[in-house]
């Protein structure tokens, strides 16, 4: 009789132990602390089941800091714009300026304005598609009609930067779609190739149907981009060259907006690069 009591404590123990050892994980999870040690070791569903909590911890953790580190790049993003508006501010309403003087800080602070609305937008979409509430009204359309139309609307600085495009896009492609979004994609990856391309070089949008699917390749004959940055593109705030970036007014949010778009017309895009060119791979499927 006293063995098996001994026996029941010991089991009980063995079960008890871990079961209250993840009771306090799940505390220090609440109170937002991720350095956690289970008992991963052990083989049966206790085990697993420190495992699983194991691997939700590290990738709340993860969510975390990236949710932290976002909220200080939108920091940043804001802080920068309204320093320079706030200053140069002060100075044109300085009765003794120049009147050229005060005629550069305005142009200045008109930039910097136009630079905080975009970036407001860019978050605003970015919030609503990934809360699922943006409008995904689809319909049927011809993707060459669609980079025609954004190809007219970079005409001036193609012909600005004599560059040279070429189209491939066969008229019986036919996407079903949102439209706008769409549109936004390929005019991002367009005008980034543009901006971004020395004078006198050359893009290439091809795209072409692969079983039930459409694969765009748009392509650059630019100078590249390392290979240490690739893996970030898509990040948010990611800019290859920062001080470049962002004297051009831009938000370093338009690739994280393209991907969340393709992703949720159920597509993905790839990158590739080398210093012959960049070329970024859409692929959509055909519904």
């Amino acid at each position: 009789m006293g063995i098996s009591i001994l026996i029941f404590l010991i089991s009980t123990r063995y079960l008890v132990n871990p079961i209250e050892r993840l009771s306090e994980a799940t505390k220090r999870i609440a109170q937002g602390k991720y350095n956690l040690k289970l008992p991963t070791a052990r083989r049966d569903e206790i085990g697993q089941l420190a495992q699983h909590f194991m691997t939700m911890s590290r990738e709340l953790e993860r969510v975390d800091q990236a949710r932290q580190q976002f909220v200080s790049n939108v920091s940043h993003e804001i802080q920068s714009p309204l320093t320079s508006i706030q200053g140069f501010a002060q100075l044109v309403a300085d009765r003794d300026l120049p009147e050229q003087e005060r005629e550069h800080y305005a142009s200045i602070i008109e930039e910097e304005s136009r630079h905080l609305s975009l970036l407001s937008k860019q978050l605003l979409l970015l919030s609503s598609l990934e809360q699922g509430n943006e409008d995904l009204s689809k319909v049927k359309f011809s993707l060459r009609d669609q980079f025609r139309q954004a190809v007219q609307v970079l005409q001036w600085q193609l012909e600005e930067k004599e560059l040279l495009l070429r189209i491939s896009v066969p008229e019986s492609i036919q996407l079903v779609g949102n439209e706008v979004l769409l549109m936004q994609v390929w005019m991002n990856l367009l005008g980034n190739a543009v901006n971004h391309l020395p004078q006198g070089r050359s893009i290439e949008i091809h795209a072409e149907q692969m079983d039930n699917q459409c694969v765009i390749q748009i392509r650059d004959t630019g100078d590249g981009i390392a290979a240490e940055h690739l893996p970030f593109l898509f990040d948010r705030f990611y800019r290859v060259d920062r001080a470049r970036e962002r004297s051009s007014g831009r938000t370093g949010l338009g690739l994280a907006i393209v991907q969340k778009i393709i992703r949720i017309h159920d597509g993905t895009i790839e990158v590739s690069s080398s210093p012959e060119g960049t070329v970024f791979t859409v692929t959509l499927p055909q519904m």
